[in-house]
């Protein structure tokens, strides 16, 4: 009984050492976005999402996909294949982005849209007229995940970020609230 106990076991441990060594295979095929320097890509004005929070004075984006305006085509007999197919993809590469010190970062949205209570924050009547006249002056501090930029670049470094407005991010995304505790 005793060697029976052992035989299952080694059985059992061989079957969850293949399982992992699967689940490894499968990570290290998964496909990573690449990341792009953008000194690579020259002088210009760059617009994408960003990724995650600036590290100091680098800023990580995602290009927004272009929309097309639909057009009218006669749909295809059987599957559909090639660009119709591939429409709704958004290119996975990421753009990295070294901003210089004492670069100028304006915001055409309001920095922080919540008080420290939880409350939306109303801008004041001088907020909105900055807004609309040439945006508020920040710091890339306040830059957050979602927010859209548009970065001028000339030589290696951004030499001014304008944050244009905010996307929506989905549900699993975003940092999850806590939930509010029941009274008793």
């Amino acid at each position: 009984m005793q060697r029976f106990r052992l035989a299952m076991l080694a059985i059992l441990m061989a079957g969850l050492a293949g399982v992992s060594q699967g689940q490894d295979a499968k990570k290290k095929n998964a496909k990573v976005a690449p990341t792009v320097e953008g000194k690579s890509l020259g002088n210009g004005v760059f617009t994408g999402v960003v990724k995650d929070p600036p590290d100091g004075n680098r800023v990580v984006i995602r290009q927004i996909p272009s929309v097309k305006a639909p057009q009218p085509m006669p749909m295809p007999k059987g599957k559909v294949k090639g660009a119709a197919a591939a429409q709704g993809k958004a290119d996975p590469t990421e753009y990295a982005f070294t901003v210089a010190a004492g670069a100028p970062v304006v915001f055409r949205v309001l920095p922080e849209a919540f008080d420290e209570k939880g409350d939306i924050i109303k801008p004041t009547a001088e907020q909105l007229q900055k807004l609309r006249s040439g945006g508020l002056p920040g710091k890339l501090e306040q830059v957050r995940t979602g927010m859209v930029l548009r970065l001028s670049q000339s030589g290696d470094k951004v030499n001014r970020v304008e944050v244009i407005s905010e996307v929506d991010q989905p549900l699993s995304k975003q940092a999850k609230t806590p939930a509010t505790p029941k009274k008793k």
